[in-house]
């Protein structure tokens, strides 16, 4: 899970609806994630704001705006979640075996060396897969897959992790 995923996911994440799976990812990148853990706080704190305003405050007008810009962009972002939700563990262990090779053989792309060496250096523990020289393990573990897999999700649009 990155920091995008954790914002699309806040809602189920907060109203208990969330995979139990799903819940411990993110649970987990918010241990390892200063700035998600800062963000929680204060998305919590505006929840918290937000009901003790009353609905006939509120202006129709912008009670109505809300509500669009609500629902467009869960229009907007549902197929990031979709995706996600859906991505197979076999692709994400693919991804995350062929990260390894390509960055230890010195293969990667720039930008996705950037990427992959950026989250070497803050996470300890993807820090021993992602080492110039090294030989690829036979083996990574599911919670090192999950944050290699999710890697590709920091490049610009449009940016190829393989250069492929």
């Amino acid at each position: 899970m990155n920091c995008k995923e954790l914002v699309y996911l806040l809602g189920d994440y907060f109203d208990g609806s969330m995979e139990p799976h799903l819940r411990d990812e993110l649970g987990e990148h918010i241990k390892l994630c200063d700035v998600c853990t800062s963000f929680l706080k204060t998305y919590d704190k505006t929840r918290i704001l937000c009901r003790s305003i009353r609905c006939e405050e509120i202006p129709d007008e912008v009670r109505e705006q809300l509500k669009a810009f609500v629902a467009q962009k869960a229009r907007e972002h549902r197929a990031d979640i979709e995706r996600y939700t859906t991505c197979t563990i076999e692709e994400r262990q693919q991804f995350a075996r062929q990260l390894v090779g390509l960055f230890a053989s010195g293969d990667l792309p720039p930008a996705m060396t950037e990427v992959a060496a950026h989250h070497a250096r803050h996470c300890a523990q993807c820090a021993p897969y992602l080492k110039p020289g090294s030989v690829a393990p036979a083996t990574i573990p599911p919670e090192v897959v999950d944050h290699l897999a999710d890697l590709a999700e920091e490049l610009p649009p449009g940016e190829d992790p393989f250069g492929d």
